[in-house]
Order: C-alpha cells, then structure tokens, then sequence
C-alpha cells in the first residue's frame, strides 16, 4: 500500500527540507545551531538559518521583515536568493552573533526568551532570534 505524500503549506514536501540540510551541511560543515523550526550553520562572518520545516520558511520571512524596525537591537539579516535556489528552500544570512552569558547584558535583553543575545563583530549587543526579538 502506497501512501500519499502531502506538501506542507509552502508547497514543500518533508523530504524537500531534509534535502536542503542535507546540502548545506556539504557547502558549510556540521551545524552550528539548531531550534524547532530551522538548522544554523556558520559561514565566515555571517550564519545560514535553513528551515527544517514550512514554520521555519515563516521563521525567516519574519526575521527578514522584522529585524529593519526594531523594538529592541538586532542582528543583521538578509535573503540569499542564490542560496535559496541552490538549497531548494528560502534561506536566510544573518551576521554572526557570538552569544553572550547573564552577567553581560543590558536591561533590555532580559525580555529576550532563551537570553538569544549576543555581539557582533562589531562590538554591539544584539538579539538574533525572530520569535523571542519583538
């Protein structure tokens, strides 16, 4: 008995996003992160966010939006449309963000959930996840 594989809302089908980790794992190396909705990895001064599942695709497309009006500072974050088309999956750059632990941080950043803050190469102190950054 054949079972009828079903495309998530972004029109992917589940072996779509296992295919994309897949392939970026061979571009970039192991992971450097993980969560629910996307895998992380490193490449040079920027990270990679691939969706695992369609929630990560919302993940990204929030991110994109949300990091140019911030609340509260924000890792840098763009589109890489090349990457997209080569990963099969929208894919998100954002600037390296070396977390930083509890004693370190501003006011600010005890509203962050998980304490998703951290500095940039730069020196600023920023927040680099979407859900816990509004």
């Amino acid at each position: 008995m054949t079972r009828k594989l079903e495309k998530d809302f972004w029109g992917h089908f589940p072996s779509h996003y296992t295919r994309a980790l897949r392939r970026a794992e061979k571009l970039f190396g192991p992971k450097i992160g993980w969560g629910r909705h996307r895998t992380v990895f490193r490449d040079g001064a920027e990270v990679v966010k691939v969706p695992s599942r369609s929630s990560g695709c919302c993940a990204n497309d929030e991110e994109a939006r949300t990091w140019k009006t911030p609340h509260e500072p924000r890792a840098k974050c763009r589109f890489d449309p090349i990457l997209s088309e080569k990963l099969g999956v929208p894919v998100l750059r954002m600037e390296y963000v070396e977390h930083v632990g509890w004693s370190e941080r501003a006011d600010w950043t005890w509203s962050v959930d998980c304490g998703q803050v951290g500095h940039t190469a730069d020196g600023r102190l920023v927040a680099y996840d979407w859900e816990h950054a509004r």
